[in-house]
């Protein structure tokens, strides 16, 4: 009997598991359960915000994560979905766009998947930022799996600046309402790039920076814009 559990190896990067959303309640409407397993700081947050998939920390589950067949083993269907660029012999440019043509899906699909709000929780994040009514730039300088690298944003106008930081108790969905508010954005090439493409936005200005020294340029992730972002790179 075909099994009915999917893994998806994808348990580094939060923009790449916003991306490929779509893909496991692609399979979920097929009727597997999917188990993601991901970094133990985003289990919470992702659960939340995907209530149909089901998020556990990597290091709870025991299998071959170096797994690169899309194959059933042991009654589970694993995803090799952090290879699809090597297995499909493309550049890491096209690392994203490769999890969805490795299975013969549209990658413009990724949008068909948006993530639960917990408005609670993002009114919660408001007051803790102490945000009234006046205008605000919204920066982002801090990005990687685990928040390890960093670059330096300068803003030169009349708002104050909040900076998108890991606070406890809220995860990257709850700055929801931040992002939708901001007079304008600053930010590295991170997962909040994501939201900003999910997010009715009120900024009229929103600075897209690379990652540097990690990247040259913003190749990696230019397909995704619909935006008219300021580029910086």
């Amino acid at each position: 009997m075909k099994s009915k559990v999917l893994l998806i190896q994808q348990f580094f990067g939060l923009g790449d598991q916003l991306f490929a959303m779509t893909i496991a309640h692609d399979y979920i409407k097929e009727g597997y359960k999917v188990l993601w397993p991901v970094l133990p700081s985003l289990v919470e947050g992702l659960n939340r915000a995907y209530p149909k998939v089901t998020f556990i920390d990597y290091n709870l589950v025991k299998v071959n994560y170096e797994n690169r067949e899309f194959k059933e083993f042991d009654g589970v269907l694993m995803l090799p979905m952090r290879y699809s660029e090597r297995l499909m012999n493309r550049p890491y440019k096209d690392h994203m766009i490769s999890k969805y043509e490795y299975l013969k899906k549209d990658w413009k699909r990724w949008k068909h998947t948006m993530f639960e709000r917990d408005y609670e929780k993002e009114n919660k994040l408001v007051k803790h930022l102490g945000i009234d009514r006046e205008p605000y730039n919204l920066v982002s300088t801090i990005f990687g799996s685990n928040a390890e690298h960093k670059i330096d944003i300068k803003v030169n106008n009349e708002y104050r600046n909040i900076e998108m930081q890991n606070i406890p108790g809220f995860s990257l969905f709850d700055w929801s309402l931040v992002i939708e508010n901001a007079a304008t954005i600053h930010a590295v090439s991170s997962a909040s790039l994501y939201l900003f493409e999910l997010l009715t936005l009120v900024a009229k200005e929103v600075h897209i920076y690379n990652r540097t020294p990690i990247e040259k340029n913003l190749d990696y992730v230019r397909f995704l814009f619909s935006k008219n972002y300021i580029l910086h790179e």
